[in-house]
């Protein structure tokens, strides 16, 4: 197949090929995408188990693109791969080419699946841009490292792999509790990078899915999270903007609490909740510094108290704090 995809798209570059020819080119297409879906299996399965996509779907999804075409023979994507190329294709290896074009439905495989996750975790997306942001720019003691499972991150001048136990997920957010409150990405990140550095009895590394999922935890647990301690873009929207974002939101939330939460509620008990998440985004929206957590607010919508909160309301309310913030998510992720 290696010597024939060659000629497929000399003849996709001459505009000549036939049907029977850019089948096989789908075909081929389809199994790289397919082969490299699997190399995120685990990742790929909760994808699937949140929204229904299989692996069928998105390589399906990743051909459409590669394929996508303005009629008379032509596929504006294909030509472009093959005018990036260093030398015309009749000149160039089939071992040569072959490898240029597995490059480019990966790329594209990468692509969808970022999309894809990103429309079903947009915190976990935003968390991720923001690591990768934050260690770019440098100051933070870490540096990434492409594997084939993914971005793994550790501490600079030590090169993974590092013998040691993985990290246990649930003692690096415990670890990095004790260790810091600090609520700003890069500050987060030279803590992490100071215990990577100071244990001896685990990896000095983890792979970056790993600590979104340690992040998530952590802003939890302080009642907090990224987009409730100014690093967000909320002084970039316009006022006008805002108020019809935290419009929706509410609705959003009313909406929950009636389908979710009236059979274990009373109705006070629902508008309280309301109230709370509204008080929550007040909070937001006026760019205060974050001194409240939410069994604050709860308290004052409820007149409860913290311990109250937390036996009963919590999980309550961190759900539909979720559901607030996912409408100001897509805000931002709209050209994501």
């Amino acid at each position: 197949m290696i010597e024939e995809l060659r000629e497929i798209l000399i003849s996709v570059n001459s505009r000549t090929v036939t049907s029977s020819k850019l089948l096989k080119l789908v075909h081929l297409t389809r199994k790289i995408a397919e082969t490299f879906l699997l190399q995120y299996r685990s990742r790929f399965l909760i994808l699937c188990e949140q929204s229904g996509v299989t692996f069928s779907d998105l390589a399906t999804d990743c051909v459409a693109e590669m394929f996508h075409g303005q009629g008379k023979g032509r596929f504006p994507r294909l030509e472009q791969f093959l005018a990036s190329l260093p030398a015309s294709p009749e000149l160039m290896a089939p071992v040569d080419i072959f490898f240029a074009y597995k490059s480019l439905v990966i790329d594209v495989t990468k692509a969808r699946l970022a999309r894809a996750f990103s429309e079903i975790d947009p915190q976990g997306a935003r968390l991720t841009r923001n690591v990768k942001e934050a260690i770019k720019r440098g100051g933070v003691s870490l540096q990434l490292a492409k594997t084939l499972r993914g971005y793994l991150m550790h501490p600079i001048g030590i090169d993974p792999p590092q013998p040691g136990e993985p990290w246990p997920i649930n003692l690096m957010e415990r670890q990095l509790l004790q260790w810091t409150k600090a609520d700003k990405i890069p500050d987060i990140l030279k803590s992490t990078a100071e215990i990577l550095t100071s244990q001896h009895e685990y990896q000095k590394w983890i792979y970056l899915n790993e600590y979104v999922s340690v992040l998530k935890g952590y802003f939890a647990s302080l009642n907090l999270s990224e987009f409730d301690t100014g690093n967000t873009q909320l002084s970039e929207i316009s006022d006008v903007d805002l108020l019809i974002l935290k419009d929706r939101a509410l609705k959003a939330v009313q909406k929950k609490v009636i389908t979710t939460y009236l059979d274990r509620v009373s109705v006070e008990e629902g508008r309280a909740l309301v109230r709370t998440v509204n008080s929550i985004m007040e909070e937001w929206i006026n760019q205060k510094d974050i001194t409240n957590s939410y069994a604050a607010h709860a308290a004052r919508a409820f007149s409860i108290t913290e311990g109250e909160y937390r036996a009963k309301w919590r999980t309550k309310v961190e759900y539909l704090v979720k559901i607030a913030k996912e409408v100001f998510e897509a805000y931002w992720l709209r050209d994501f």
